[in-house]
């Protein structure tokens, strides 16, 4: 987390939805504190930026290029489109937990079931209100923000999106000698999702309604298709007469070299193939073929 208030900076006066309408959110003071860096990646449609919610588009960070970046000046019109244009381009990759189709796992190694805790997300009222009231989807954000005194935090917060929850494990706060992971909230000072949802202000039922939910954070979708990136290598060149037993939903077209032949998705393999995925820790196929788990090491879920 980068603490980058500025002690010499104004106030800036509130110009955004806060409580639903209902107001609450005090004005932005520049002494922020600690907050940890967010991706580019797939935000534009979730403004506004910042924790805090206090940029309206990217145009509002200009200044940074100078202040921050060390520039001698601020990007142009046009240099300040070209940069949108770009950041529009930032694709988020899919999210590692999801079946190949898409759906949610039943069984998640925290012990929750996904679709379960899908249905607590949507419909429970865990917080007075549904989860996706102000997570709305499919970005996980309603782009209002949420007063501090009703967060139990100094200032006001933006809802974030839920995009990539499941890369900011590996964090432990009773660690000593940790050094990876991001950590939760704006500061990073949550190092689980589980921990998080025992926030006084949610009315969970029990643990078990926790981890449904956790599990469901953790396998988030991306809007990029679970089965993407996927590959199956076969150990040898296959005939033409001859092809692999493939699911149709999943049959598509594929090169034939020296290596064998890749199919781009999957569904059951012949024995002795394996299937490449980005992050997946998954049993054998039933036919004999083997999944190659390509997960980083370390993680309460197999992945930093």
């Amino acid at each position: 987390a980068w603490d980058l208030g500025d002690p010499q900076g104004a106030v800036k006066p509130f110009n955004q939805v806060c409580n639903f309408g209902l107001g609450g959110c005090e004005d932005w003071h520049p002494m922020k504190g600690p907050m940890t860096t967010q991706t580019l990646i797939g935000i534009i449609g979730t403004e506004p930026f910042h924790w805090r919610g206090d940029r309206e588009n990217l145009a509002a960070f200009n200044g940074a290029f100078e202040s921050l970046m060390g520039d001698d000046v601020g990007l142009t019109g046009q240099e300040m489109a070209q940069f949108e244009a770009f950041v529009a381009s930032l694709t988020p990759p899919p999210n590692p937990f999801r079946a190949l189709d898409g759906s949610l796992p039943t069984a998640f190694p925290n012990g929750g079931n996904a679709q379960t805790g899908a249905s607590s997300f949507n419909t429970a009222q865990l917080d007075f209100v549904n989860c996706v009231d102000c997570h709305s989807l499919p970005s996980g954000t309603n782009g209002q923000l949420t007063s501090g005194d009703a967060l139990q935090e100094t200032q006001s917060i933006k809802i974030p999106q839920l995009r990539n929850m499941y890369e900011k494990t590996g964090f432990e706060d009773t660690s000593s000698d940790n050094n990876r992971g991001f950590g939760f909230i704006h500061d990073g000072s949550v190092d689980t999702l589980f921990e998080f949802l025992q926030f006084g202000g949610f009315d969970f039922q029990n643990d078990q309604e926790r981890r449904d939910v956790e599990a469901f954070l953790m396998c988030f979708s991306t809007d990029t298709h679970a089965g993407v990136g996927a590959q199956v290598t076969l150990p040898q060149p296959v005939s033409s007469g001859q092809p692999p037993r493939m699911n149709p939903r999943w049959r598509t077209k594929a090169s034939v070299g020296p290596e064998g032949r890749t199919e781009r998705n999957k569904s059951r393999l012949p024995s002795g193939a394996r299937l490449s995925l980005p992050c997946r820790s998954d049993p054998p196929d039933e036919s004999g073929g083997s999944y190659e788990s390509e997960c980083r090491p370390g993680g309460p879920y197999g992945a930093e």
